[in-house]
C-alpha cells in the first residue's frame, strides 16, 4: 500500500481503469468484429444464385458442350459421370433423344435406355410428356427423388431442345 502513497490519485484511478476496462474493450472489439463477419456472410449468402438459376446455367453449359465438336457419344458419357463436371451437388444433367429415351443421367444410371414418355411422378403427373413437348426451352415442374435427401421433393427442370435432344437440369425447390 505504501507504493500508492507516492502516486497521485489521478494516476491511481487510471491504473485501475486500465486494468478493469481493457478486457471489456477487447470483448467489445471481438463482438463488433463477429457482427461484421456475420453481416458479410449474410451478404454473401444472399448473393448466391437461386437453385433454378444454377440449373438453367448448367443446362446451357451442357447444351454448348454437346454442340461444340464433342459429339453426342462423348457428351452423354460426360453427362452420366457422377463425379464429372456436369454434376454439381444435387444438380445434374440428363439427356433424352427424340424418341423419349434417356441417354444420360448424372445420378441414376439405371434410367439410361428407359423411355420417359410414360414416366410419372408420385402425384401421377406425366412429366415425361411435358418434357418431350418442349419445343425450344422451358421449365417442367414435378416431384422427383432428391439424391441428397433421399425424399421425393418438388423439382423444376429446365429443358433445352437441341439437335433432336432434350438436355435438362432440375433444381429441387422444396
Amino acid at each position: 500500500m505504501k507504493a500508492w502513497r507516492h502516486i497521485p490519485v489521478e494516476k491511481q484511478d487510471m491504473r485501475m481503469y486500465s486494468a478493469l476496462h481493457i478486457p471489456r474493450m477487447i470483448c467489445r472489439i471481438l463482438v463488433l468484429s463477429f457482427c461484421g463477419l456475420l453481416a458479410l456472410g449474410g451478404a454473401a449468402w444472399a448473393a448466391q444464385p437461386k437453385a433454378e438459376d444454377r440449373a438453367k446455367a448448367l443446362a446451357e453449359r451442357a447444351a454448348i458442350y454437346l454442340l461444340k465438336a464433342h459429339g453426342p457419344e462423348k457428351a452423354m458419357g460426360m453427362f452420366s459421370d457422377a463425379k464429372g463436371p456436369f454434376v454439381e451437388g444435387n444438380l445434374y444433367v440428363f439427356a433424352i433423344n427424340a424418341d423419349g429415351v434417356i441417354l444420360a443421367h448424372g445420378t441414376q444410371p439405371i434410367l439410361i435406355k428407359r423411355s420417359i414418355m410414360d414416366m410419372q411422378d408420385t402425384t401421377g403427373k406425366m412429366f415425361g410428356r411435358e418434357i418431350m413437348a418442349i419445343q425450344d426451352r422451358g421449365w417442367v415442374h414435378y416431384k422427383w427423388l432428391n439424391p441428397t435427401t433421399h425424399t421425393f421433393d418438388d423439382k423444376a427442370s429446365y429443358i433445352i431442345r437441341i439437335d433432336g435432344y432434350r438436355i435438362g437440369v432440375g433444381a429441387y425447390t422444396h
